[in-house]
């Protein structure tokens, strides 16, 4: 149980990293931005921001400070990531290759992410990749999150079956979400 009645996971989840002083960053490259709009969406209303703001001195208050939405590895140079990461995280949509890395991947992407907002929390997601499913017409759909803070860093691989992008890239928001609310809430 995340929260009740009008509760938001999303807003649940930044009101999480900011009671411990956080503040939080994301790069992701599966979902095309939904994460990130969820926690947009959960930032303070652009009233209270421009207010937080001039006392600030910042464009917009709360903890969290930035968000690359990318599909292609060269969108990933903003975070200074590795090129071996980045190129084992863009590369191989089918899942062809080096499955066991693919969580250290998104890992070292999100504590990239940490170190280019100066941020204490960093979350990324990786590609989805088509995988083989037993006995289905459609292959299931793989995809990594990891979330890194002061806690240290958790990962996972997460596989949905075959259903709509939409859907899929939501339920891998959420999941995603959640695992950051558990590892920050106090």
């Amino acid at each position: 149980v995340w929260g009740r009645d009008g509760d938001e996971l999303a807003e649940r989840t930044l009101t999480a990293v900011a009671a411990g002083g956080g503040s939080l960053a994301v790069v992701d490259l599966a979902t095309g931005g939904r994460l990130a709009a969820l926690l947009s969406d959960a930032c303070p209303s652009d009233d209270d921001a421009a207010v937080d703001a001039e006392r600030a001195g910042s464009l917009r208050s709360g903890p969290l400070k930035g968000a690359v939405i990318a599909w292609r590895d060269e969108a990933l140079d903003v975070l200074g990531v590795p090129y071996a990461v980045r190129d084992a995280v863009t590369t191989d949509p089918l899942g062809a290759g080096k499955t066991d890395d693919e969580v250290d991947d998104a890992a070292a992407l999100a504590r990239a992410t940490c170190a280019r907002f100066a941020t204490d929390h960093g979350v990324a997601l990786t590609p989805w990749r088509a995988r083989a499913a037993d006995g289905m017409a459609r292959p299931s759909w793989t995809a990594c999150w990891a979330v890194v803070g002061p806690f240290g860093t958790e990962a996972r691989r997460v596989t949905f079956p075959p259903q709509g992008a939409g859907a899929r890239d939501e339920r891998l928001a959420f999941s995603t979400l959640f695992a950051l609310w558990s590892l920050t809430k106090t």
